[in-house]
């Protein structure tokens, strides 16, 4: 019953920091919604927080950059970093 209880937090958590790395991905990287989507989910980063949860205490926008780095969307960081150069 607790570890039930315990998976049931851990999950809403990790559904809570997956909405925030959407967020990001569409107002830091200019995504679109349905881009953010399809991007957490070829991540798979529900899997990867419930494995490790230590992940919850990463940052939405450092999720963001690992998930355009592991799937190799280079322009979107290029673009992103570029802002900051202004």
């Amino acid at each position: 019953m607790i570890a039930t209880e315990a998976m049931d937090i851990l999950e809403a958590q990790a559904n809570q920091l997956i909405e925030k790395v959407k967020e990001t991905l569409v107002e830091s990287f200019h995504k679109n919604e349905e881009e953010a989507r399809n991007l957490v989910d070829q991540s798979q980063l529900l899997d990867k927080l419930l494995t490790d949860p230590i992940g919850l205490h990463d940052s939405p926008e450092k999720w963001a950059l690992i998930i355009l780095t592991e799937l190799e969307d280079l322009e979107a960081i290029e673009l992103y970093y570029k802002s900051f150069a202004n």
